[in-house]
């Protein structure tokens, strides 16, 4: 094996670097297992020695951050064009939430809360305060979740498309919208908004589409019927059926008698 204090001389002969550069590099490239295990171990010791409100709200922080994750695909999902491409692309959006609980060193209860185990594991802490600590974090991971949740169903509060995305590929049942995107799986419109059948109104909801106007001719059509029945212009003989004479005749007889108290109408 190369005595890596020879590199380092070399290095520092035939480096255009300062001999102090140079051991600055070294010190960098050359971190041991046992260092890196150190450096675990005491970040591990930091975070079992927080004090509980940092831990908790920590935690919270956490929680809510992981709602991007939510909103980012959803976003993603509703504001690309429907292409085969499209849940690939707008998956990547879920990987948000943990990005930024990543960078801001946030407790999520996930794989990187095993770091306060190393402490244990050398016996400068118990299990007791890895449990402590873990329950803190899940706990307020949880209460955060749930208050995003909340948050996500007060209207208008988040853009609706990306909600309904974000809901309608998490569940296995149909999920129907109005005005929510095209992301549901189905759509609803009241058939008098959608063919224009309405009272006249300056107020249209921004969900409404009307794919016929057929409402003034419905109307336009209504009146003239009102009017040509209280003038007794219609129906015209034309629109009457036409009975046989004697068909006539007998039925007035049978009328006649009727009014007589005769019960001969009954039996015509």
């Amino acid at each position: 094996m190369v005595d890596r204090q020879q590199i380092v001389e070399h290095e520092k002969a035939v480096s255009p670097l300062s001999h102090k550069e140079i051991n600055e590099a070294d010190e960098r490239s050359s971190t041991s297992a046992k260092v890196v295990h150190e450096a675990i171990r005491m970040e591990g010791t930091e975070e079992l020695e927080r004090p509980t409100s940092s831990i908790v709200w920590s935690g919270v922080a956490a929680g809510l951050t992981m709602g991007c994750s939510m909103l980012g695909q959803g976003l993603l999902e509703g504001g690309l064009p429907d292409a085969p491409w499209r849940g690939l692309v707008a998956s990547f959006g879920y990987s948000l939430g943990f990005l930024f609980v990543t960078m801001g060193r946030q407790q999520l209860f996930t794989e990187t809360t095993l770091t306060v185990m190393l402490p244990v594991l050398h016996k400068t802490h118990g299990v007791r305060d890895v449990a402590r600590y873990w329950a803190l974090v899940f706990a307020a991971n949880i209460v955060a979740t749930l208050l995003f949740a909340a948050a996500a169903s007060i209207p208008h509060l988040f853009k609706p498309e990306a909600v309904a995305t974000a809901i309608s590929k998490r569940l296995t049942i149909p999920t129907i919208g109005i005005g929510s995107g095209a992301a549901c799986d189905g759509q609803v419109l009241v058939l008098h908004d959608l063919l224009d059948i309405r009272p006249d109104s300056d107020f249209l909801p921004k969900f409404v589409k009307q794919f016929a106007h057929i409402g003034e001719a419905m109307r336009e059509g209504v009146s003239a019927y009102a009017n040509e029945v209280r003038s007794r212009s219609y129906p015209a003989p034309e629109h009457t059926y036409a009975i046989d004479p004697d068909q006539l005749s007998a039925f007035e007889i049978a009328v006649e008698a009727g009014a007589g108290g005769d019960n001969v109408l009954a039996d015509w």
